[in-house]
C-alpha cells in the first residue's frame, strides 16, 4: 500500500469530484494516477498558510481508463445549468483514432467555453504541453468508494500526521509503515463521503461565505482575512 499526498491549491469540485457517491481524480497529478494501484491512498491537504489541514481522502478502488470513464459514468459528465454540475470532471470524450473532444468545464480555455476536439499527436507537436495532454498523460481515471471529502470545512489532522503527511511541489509518498499504519488507524472512522462543499461555491451553495476564485476563500489567500466560518 502506497500513501500519495499533496497539497490541494485550488479546491473547485472538479480534482477532487467527491459527487454522486464516488470520489473520483480524473484531471491534474497524472504522474500519481498513472502509478497509483488499487489499495493506495490519495490524500489532498490545504496550504501552509490554511494550516495543513485535511481536504479530502480517497482508498483508490479502481482506475481506469478515459474512454470507459466516459462510457460508463455519464453522471459525472460537466453539466453547466447547475452548480454541481459545473464540476462535473468526465470530460474528454473518446472519437477514435487518438482524437478527443473536451467539454466545457473549469479546464476549459476560457473556462466554460465550446466543447473543442483535438488531436493528442498535434497537441504534443506544439512543443509545449497542453492543458489537454496533461490531463490525458495520467492515461487513468482513479475511482473510490471509500472515502471523505471536506472541502471549505477541512479538519485538523493529528500533531504526528500534520508534520508528515504535507509534501512541496508535485506529490510525496515516500512514508515508512509507522506513517502508513498511523493513517490508517486514523482515517477509517472519517470515511463517511462527503462532508462539505468547495470553498469556491459561496455560502448559498455551502461553500465559504467570503469565497474568491479560483477554488479558495479568503483565509487561504495570499491576502489573507478571517474567514466567517472560524469565527
Amino acid at each position: 500500500m502506497t500513501l500519495y499526498s499533496y497539497i490541494v491549491a485550488h479546491d473547485m469540485g472538479f480534482a477532487p469530484n467527491p459527487f454522486h457517491g464516488v470520489c473520483t481524480l480524473a484531471c491534474c497529478k497524472p504522474v500519481v494516477r498513472r502509478a497509483c494501484a488499487a489499495g493506495d491512498w490519495i490524500v489532498g491537504i490545504t496550504p501552509k498558510r490554511c494550516g495543513h489541514k485535511l481536504v479530502y481522502a480517497m482508498k483508490v478502488e479502481q482506475k481506469i481508463l478515459f474512454e470507459d470513464y466516459w462510457k460508463d459514468y455519464a453522471e459525472k459528465r460537466a453539466d453547466l445549468s447547475t452548480t454541481m454540475g459545473k464540476c462535473g470532471d468526465n470530460i474528454y470524450e473518446p472519437l477514435g483514432h487518438n482524437r478527443w473532444r473536451q467539454h466545457p468545464s473549469f479546464h476549459s480555455e476560457p473556462k466554460f467555453s465550446k466543447a473543442r476536439e483535438f488531436s493528442l499527436t498535434q497537441e504534443k507537436g506544439k512543443g509545449i504541453q497542453t492543458v489537454q495532454e496533461w490531463d490525458l498523460s495520467g492515461e487513468y481515471v482513479l475511482l473510490a468508494r471509500e472515502f471523505v471529502y471536506y472541502g471549505v470545512d477541512a479538519i485538523e489532522l493529528p500533531d504526528g500526521l500534520r508534520d508528515t503527511l504535507p509534501a512541496g511541489r508535485g506529490y510525496r509518498c515516500n512514508f515508512p509503515a509507522e506513517t502508513l499504519d498511523a493513517w490508517e488507524d486514523y482515517v477509517k472512522p472519517h470515511l463517511r463521503g462527503r462532508q462539505g462543499y468547495p470553498p469556491s461555491w459561496g455560502e448559498a451553495d455551502g461553500g465559504c461565505p467570503k469565497s474568491v476564485r479560483p477554488g479558495i476563500c479568503l483565509p487561504c489567500s495570499p491576502s489573507g482575512g478571517t474567514c466567517d466560518r472560524e469565527k
